[in-house]
């Protein structure tokens, strides 16, 4: 006759086991508890916004440089490295698409170079000016 296996756990084990589900169980049970009348409740509401033209956006910080050195020997494997009156532009090159990176290898030294960007301020900081996202480019004449 044979007698089937029945493993048993140890009383240790066990008692461990519940230190870890109990915190694991409780935390499910909080969220499903009830709203409570002293919590703020989402309301509707409707608002009626005149819609943004396409060429206008409010958070774009936008700076003009004026570029002293302009060399593709100073770029980084990673970024565009542009000398300006105001610090060295560090432009990051992941995120630009190829008619980016066309204008910032043509602009010369002498010319205005005008920078928008949505998530960086455009001001240096020891000497560098670091741009992780680059919004248009424009290159002119300076005044």
């Amino acid at each position: 006759m044979l007698k089937s296996h029945i493993p048993v756990i140890h009383p240790l084990f066990s008692f461990s086991l519940i230190f870890i589900l109990f915190p694991l169980l409780s935390a499910c049970s909080e969220q499903h508890k009830p709203v409570q009348s002293t919590e703020l409740r989402r309301t509707a509401s409707l608002q009626v916004e005149k819609p943004l033209s396409p060429t206008q956006n409010f958070d774009q910080t936008r700076r003009t440089f004026k570029v002293l050195r302009n060399n593709n020997e100073d770029y980084g494997d990673e970024s565009y490295q542009i000398k300006t009156d105001a610090g060295t532009l560090s432009i990051y090159s992941m995120n630009l698409n190829p008619q980016q990176g066309q204008l910032l290898s043509s602009v010369k030294s002498g010319e205005c170079l005008t920078l928008s960007s949505q998530s960086d301020n455009l001001i240096a900081v020891d000497g560098y000016i670091s741009v992780m996202e680059l919004g248009d480019i424009k290159i002119h004449p300076c005044k």
